[in-house]
């Protein structure tokens, strides 16, 4: 317990010293949220003086700073001004989708990943797993962008499987019933999960093939060998369950990796969550939005090291005094 609350004070230091680094640099950045005259006739110097009045960004960069920290112990995120609400508002309304793609694509990818791994550990050296252990590799490789092109024109453009783009069909999804619009959306999920599941699985199975092969030379593997048990269950019943703490503590450093994989999925399956919204919201300058979205990512980091460290010393409680 000490050192679970040790590591999570360190990330509480780690979250607001990326909330400072996101504050200056997008302050540093020349011009502000508001359009210019020439982008918009209607905003005058004298309309632009008062915006920057009314949302504080005439003040001094230091007070600002004082009243944006402040801000966020409240847990006031500011106003989005290219999206004219809340930030916490847009937020709400973009990250449960954003949840939904990541817990989708992490389970399945780390679920086929551990299945990988466990089958490429007990038929090490195999003409097979060397097989598919290359296609790991190659898989991880492979930029994500890349991947969800040749997803998309597989499954969506040449074999009509699913649809590429989108959250829903906006010209039948409201016309059906709970369970057809359940099924609309898993639909326009299967593609964007399947990419993030295939990376997952990809980096998965390689961390879990070495635990396993570090595991299966034990004295407690050759005693359950000795008394008669069939490789099947020497690997799953003692071999398994022993390997897991390093996919366990994978799984907390892959989720601030998956948050900004996301991104890419989403911009380019079109998916309405935190990856689009930050893309957009850089593009128009939204400085309040920005900032928000990296603070959000600076604590998935913080706070998935931590898991991944407290998870990493419940199984070896030596690592403690290392951190």
């Amino acid at each position: 317990m000490r050192f679970a609350l040790r590591r999570a004070g360190q990330a509480a230091i780690v979250i607001v010293a990326v909330a400072t680094l996101a504050f200056v640099l997008i302050h540093l950045a020349p011009g502000d949220p508001f359009p210019t005259a020439l982008d918009d006739p209607s905003l005058t110097d004298a309309v632009r003086a008062r915006l920057r009045a009314q949302f504080g960004f005439d003040r001094p960069l230091f007070e600002q700073y004082l009243r944006f920290l402040w801000n966020y112990l409240r847990g006031d995120f500011g106003w989005s001004v290219a999206r004219n609400m809340p930030v916490a508002t847009a937020i709400a309304d973009a990250l449960p989708r954003t949840v939904l793609l990541m817990a989708t694509g992490l389970v399945a990818g780390t679920a086929g990943g551990v299945a990988l791994g466990t089958w490429q550990a007990a038929r090490r050296g195999s003409g097979a797993e060397r097989l598919v252990g290359l296609g790991a590799v190659v898989v991880y490789a492979v930029p994500e962008f890349l991947l969800a092109m040749g997803m998309i024109a597989l499954f969506a453009l040449r074999l009509r499987w699913f649809p590429m783009s989108g959250i829903v069909d906006a010209r039948s999804h409201d016309a059906l019933g709970a369970a057809g619009r359940a099924a609309d959306v898993l639909r326009h999920l299967a593609l964007p999960a399947a990419t993030l599941a295939l990376v997952v699985a990809a980096s998965v199975s390689r961390y879990h093939r070495a635990a396993m092969l570090a595991v299966l030379p034990e004295d407690y593997i050759r005693t359950a060998r000795a008394k008669g048990l069939s490789e099947r269950d020497v690997v799953l019943r003692h071999a398994l369950p022993n390997a897991m703490g390093a996919v366990l503590a994978l799984g907390g450093l892959l989720i601030p990796a998956l948050f900004g994989g996301a991104a890419v999925i989403e911009k380019f399956f079109d998916w309405p969550g935190m990856g689009r919204l930050m893309f957009n919201a850089a593009l128009g300058r939204d400085y309040h939005l920005v900032v928000a979205g990296v603070v959000l990512s600076g604590a998935l980091v913080a706070a998935g090291t931590a898991i991944a460290d407290v998870v990493a010393a419940a199984f070896d409680p030596a690592q403690e005094l290392d951190a």
